[in-house]
């Protein structure tokens, strides 16, 4: 609910692939996860991630097509708040990604 509502979540349970693993997806207070966690009879988020990786497999990237080229371009997913330029490796086009939520 709080990642909807433009805010930053508490324990860690939405997460988003990112360089072939799984990572917490904008986290209030990093350094205290584990607390709260803890406080709500949830494991640590380490392991929480691990599990998303066991039972899903590891993430892949997005592909998006260049309209130049028609090359695919592999690419981690950013975050709300940073845009990802890319460079196509098929014609050296720039493309600049935002996800909007």
């Amino acid at each position: 609910m709080l990642l909807a509502e433009g805010k930053q979540q508490e324990y860690g349970t939405q997460a988003t692939g990112r360089d072939g693993g799984f990572v917490a997806r904008d986290l209030r207070d990093p350094a205290g996860v584990n607390e709260r966690r803890a406080r709500m009879g949830l494991g640590p988020l380490a392991a929480y991630l691990e599990q998303l990786a066991t039972s899903y497999g590891p993430p892949e990237p997005a592909t998006l097509t260049c309209r130049a080229c028609g090359t695919a371009v592999e690419f981690w997913l950013p975050e709300d708040t940073e845009p990802r330029t890319l460079d196509c490796p098929g014609c050296g086009e720039r493309i600049t990604v935002r996800v909007t939520r």
